[in-house]
């Protein structure tokens, strides 16, 4: 059993009892206000213990992969438009570069999480203003999901560490972000998880494109070809 499974349960319990204080008529509100403040900093430790666990189980193979013909176009569209809310906030521009029939073999749910924190990446880490572009394309036997914006962008030598669990680039982007570091993390597990291959490109103050390459399946034949998307 895990450490992050071990921490799931009093993490539970902190937040059972500050819940309860709060419910409390009798409490001054400079200790409501620090209960209040305490249960957000006990949710925020209890994501990272779930995201902490769904690594160690990828890793360790205890989650496998449910794989199926999956249109990588198709879930990245419909993945994005359910997030249009955190773009819109800052006036992200969101474009898709969808090429027809993107086919590959994977879990639904996992690709669906690759997507998430990919965009929820890009969005967290572009000025107002900016652009993310969701593609798919083929590449020869293979079909590569790509998510690309106009952020703030890495520098070359912290690229390898991206990955990293809690690893964060620099002051630029830990000021950017309150995340904990563990989504490019899951991201990478899952790709292992799928045999799939991530890569990141990046350049200082102008963006990133971040490419998960997968084998290619072939389309199902009850499916004919559809018009490509490019808004």
């Amino acid at each position: 059993m895990t450490v992050s499974h071990e921490l799931r349960t009093p993490l539970s319990i902190l937040r059972a009892e500050r819940e309860l204080l709060l419910k409390r008529q009798d409490i001054p509100s400079d200790v409501r206000e620090k209960l209040g403040a305490s249960v957000d900093e006990i949710d925020r430790l209890a994501r990272i213990v779930s995201q902490l666990l769904e690594i160690s189980q990828l890793k360790a193979g205890a989650i496998k992969p449910d794989p199926h013909p999956i249109d990588l176009g198709q879930l990245a569209v419909n993945t994005t438009e359910q997030m249009l809310l955190l773009a819109e906030i800052k006036n992200i521009k969101v474009s898709y570069e969808i090429e027809p029939d993107c086919y590959v073999e994977g879990d639904a749910g996992l690709l669906k999480q690759v997507v998430a924190n990919l965009l929820d990446n890009a969005i967290k880490y572009t000025p107002e203003g900016g652009q993310v572009t969701i593609i798919t394309r083929h590449s020869g036997s293979r079909s590569v999901l790509e998510v690309r914006d106009t952020g703030i962008g890495v520098a070359q030598q912290e690229i390898p560490k991206l990955c990293n669990p809690f690893y964060r680039a620099d002051q630029a982007r830990t000021r950017t972000s309150s995340g904990a570091g563990l989504g490019l993390s899951i991201v990478k597990s899952i790709c292992t998880a799928h045999a799939a291959d991530i890569s990141i490109s990046s350049t200082l103050g102008l963006g990133t494109t971040i490419a998960v390459d997968f084998r290619a399946a072939s389309v199902p034949a009850r499916l004919s070809q559809s018009e490509p998307v490019i808004t």
